[in-house]
């Protein structure tokens, strides 16, 4: 994750097309503007809009296509739920 010039490690807690959940070990605050790179997707970029104690939640504004697209592709990945199994 980057925050205001520096870079620290982060947990993707959740993660949906409109935003993300992450655990962080440095101070944040609402209104802080992050970059998280994640391997599978690259860099998605937003504004800190709720932190609760080492979990904040990110709004997203860049980067919800390559979110959306990547939950598309594994959840058709996924065995079909076959009922009466």
């Amino acid at each position: 994750m980057h925050s205001r010039g520096e870079e620290s490690p982060c947990r993707v807690r959740n993660l949906s097309p409109g935003g993300a959940l992450i655990e962080v070990e440095t101070s944040l605050r609402p209104g802080h503007f992050v970059a998280v790179e994640l391997p599978e997707m690259g860099k998605l970029s937003g504004r800190v809009v709720r932190v609760i104690w080492r979990l904040a939640a990110i709004a997203l504004e860049e980067g919800e296509e390559k979110v959306e697209a990547y939950i598309v592709e594994w959840l058709d990945g996924q065995p079909e739920d076959k009922e009466g199994g």
